[in-house]
């Protein structure tokens, strides 16, 4: 997103960019250029960069069960249904 929003601004930033004929033409161009530009920049990076993987959330095994529960919620002023689901 950053490659289009450089490409977007680039192209709005110059006056001939808006003012031709085909102006609307080369301003998706320019952004489209721009977007490639910066995935392909993206990709280079990640590419480069060595490290370890970290692991966010690792399941737990075979034996881990999924709970689901419902329970009532009665209080002076409010009733309900209270809903859990862990996992």
């Amino acid at each position: 997103m950053a490659g289009f929003a450089g490409g977007a601004a680039s192209c709005l930033a110059n006056p001939e960019c808006t003012e031709d004929e085909g102006g609307a033409a080369v301003t998706v161009g320019l952004a489209l250029i721009g977007t490639a530009a910066g995935a392909g920049i993206g990709a280079a990076i990640d590419a480069a960069v060595k490290g370890p993987t970290l692991v966010v959330y690792q399941s737990p095994g075979a034996g881990a069960q999924a709970r689901f529960s419902i329970a009532p919620l009665i209080a002076p002023h409010a009733k309900g249904v209270s809903v859990s689901f862990a996992f």
